[in-house]
């Protein structure tokens, strides 16, 4: 799946990117990456070192005290909750905060099997199909990018097709009771900057087209993952709409979705909180003048659950060989040594639709839903019902023949 959040404090970017993931030896120990052609632009080197992190995210050009783009937002309000002393109760609360958009953080994460079979085999080929299924994808997104164009008057949005990503992978979830379970994501950093050629000049980038896509993405980046690992040989079970590695069992990928279980959990022993918390954000907004969907609103306040019920990286009790043991002990005997690339390639692929029948679930689905649709929603669905069977470069043949 793919998450996004946004975040725009700088210096809260650096204390995430360097305390929680890590202290500023992270990014040579885990080598992050820059990646889009904003990068190239700019000359930086292929490895993030912090110096070049802390600037861009500053909104200063690498090297220099020089601004990147030409503003630096200020503040905008929002509602918190906090303890009202007299009552000492939780209150809605609104608070002036940092308005500036940083960057968006884009968490790409494989199907927990797939993780799994990393964390056993350290297989290298796979590791490089994941990487060139998300560098595809990230280049979907590049893109999209837009920059608004207020020149002369004008009222309107350019696109740059040019980005500026900062990659960081890591492998495992967030500790829960000190243990922690295999977890391949990468953590995808789109700095609010692109580079205008028109105007030969750095500007802030118009993202909204990128976010509200995000359904999109995340479908294609999952397509060309199974495509690969399908053309590699490696033996998938579809679940609904998404793949496992058939190497593992349901059963077996179960064992190892403790920090999801702890989400859920959470929510229905915080349910009426998250409902308040609903309910005043809607109420804030109307006062603005501003219509959010209840619905979607309720779901953001459950995707903030993973951020503040979390344990910090460091509480994680066991790393190395101790890590790997105790993994293997938590499946049948002799189950975990015999999860090898060999194994994983052995018999075919299961479950898969065929193109015209996932063709035809596609259409049905999104009109069920909707009397009409966008392009890019229909193309979503023929991937998700297409996974395997519909590569990301043919859905858009079948979309021409659909309308």
């Amino acid at each position: 799946m793919i998450t996004a959040t946004q975040i725009r404090n700088a210096e809260a970017a650096v204390t995430y990117f360097g305390r929680e993931l890590g202290t500023s030896d992270y990014y040579l120990a885990h080598k992050g990456v820059w990646y889009g052609k904003g990068a190239r632009i700019l000359g930086l080197a292929p490895e993030v070192s912090k110096e070049d992190f802390v600037a861009i995210v500053n909104n200063r050009a690498p090297g220099s005290v020089e601004r990147l783009t030409a503003r630096n937002n200020t503040t905008r309000t929002r509602v918190v909750w906090k303890v009202d002393e007299v009552t000492q109760t939780n209150v809605p609360v609104e608070e002036e905060i940092s308005n500036r958009r940083v960057c968006l953080d884009f968490t790409f994460s494989v199907p927990k099997s797939l993780s799994m079979y990393l964390a056993r085999t350290k297989d290298a080929e796979v590791e490089a199909l994941i990487h060139q299924a998300l560098r595809e994808t990230m280049d979907d997104m590049e893109s999209a990018i837009q920059t608004r164009v207020r020149v002369d008057g004008a009222d309107q949005d350019r696109s740059t097709g040019n980005a500026l990503w900062a990659c960081f992978v890591h492998r495992t979830t967030r500790p829960v009771s000190g243990k922690v379970d295999p977890h391949w994501h990468c953590h995808a950093l789109l700095m609010n900057a692109t580079y205008d050629a028109v105007e030969d000049r750095w500007k802030a980038a118009q993202l909204g087209e990128v976010i509200s896509s995000k359904g999109f993405y995340q479908a294609a980046f999952h397509s060309r993952l199974a495509e690969k690992l399908m053309a590699a040989g490696h033996r998938l079970r579809r679940t609904g709409k998404d793949f496992e590695m058939d190497v593992f069992t349901e059963e077996e990928v179960r064992v190892f979705c403790k920090r999801t279980q702890q989400i859920e959990d959470l929510e229905k022993r915080l349910r009426d909180e998250l409902e308040k918390k609903a309910e005043a954000r809607v109420r804030a907004a109307a006062k603005r003048g501003e219509l959010l969907d209840y619905e979607e609103t309720y779901a953001a306040e459950k995707a903030k659950l993973g951020s503040e019920y979390r344990e910090a990286k460091n509480q994680a009790k066991l790393q190395g060989a101790a890590l790997e043991a105790d993994w293997g002990s938590q499946l049948a005997p002799g189950r975990w040594d015999a999860i090898t690339p060999q194994a994983s390639k052995l018999e075919h692929s299961i479950g898969f639709l065929d193109s015209e029948t996932a063709q035809v679930q596609a259409v049905h689905h999104a009109f069920e839903q909707h009397s009409t649709i966008r392009e890019r929603a229909m193309m979503t669905e023929l991937l998700k019902w297409g996974i395997g069977v519909i590569p990301v470069r043919m859905a858009q043949d079948h979309l021409v023949k659909l309308f």
